[in-house]
């Protein structure tokens, strides 16, 4: 985004989880808050030797150290890659908004766009082949140019059915 000329802010998250696990989330916003852009991993520290002595202990620790901070370098470098390639969407969130493309309103034949990195997971072609089937929801998958984006990248386009609540 910043190469964009889109003034960032970033922040760092690190969650614990049950366990010994957690997770690292990193996040890009724009400055205005209209646009954020994440990725986070989970964090599956090394298994602790039944040892217990001190230096065993610090052992584990400094291990379990490097296993942290080497994630949240390979989150960095994935959420990078993200914003270099100009994708609006991570490639593991298209497939959640697909279903909600398919319930958008459509009338008069109006579309939802997602742009992400080409090519689409299995999962997001899933996504989309049973939306069809299910709810009857018109979707394009265009790359590149055809999409009007860039090499490397992917439109997704729908046409929703407008679903409502009854």
């Amino acid at each position: 985004m910043a190469r964009a000329g889109v003034p960032v802010d970033c922040g760092t998250k690190v969650e614990p989880g049950s366990g010994d696990g957690g997770s690292v989330l990193l996040r890009v916003t724009s400055v205005d808050g209209t646009c954020v852009l994440a990725v986070g991993k989970p964090f599956l520290p090394p298994k602790k030797n039944s040892e217990k002595d001190s230096e065993k202990d610090s052992d584990f620790l400094n291990a379990r150290l490097r296993a942290l901070v080497s994630l949240a370098s390979s989150v960095g470098e994935s959420l990078g890659e993200l914003v270099e390639s100009g994708a609006a969407v991570d490639d593991h969130a298209l497939d959640q908004l697909i279903v909600f493309m398919a319930l958008a309103d459509g009338r008069g034949g109006r579309k939802s766009r997602v742009v992400a990195r080409a090519p689409i997971s299995r999962h997001a072609l899933t996504a989309i082949d049973v939306c069809r089937k299910v709810v009857g929801a018109r979707f394009e998958v265009l790359e590149g140019p055809a999409g009007g984006v860039k090499p490397g990248l992917v439109a997704v386009e729908c046409v929703g059915v407008g679903a409502t609540v009854r």
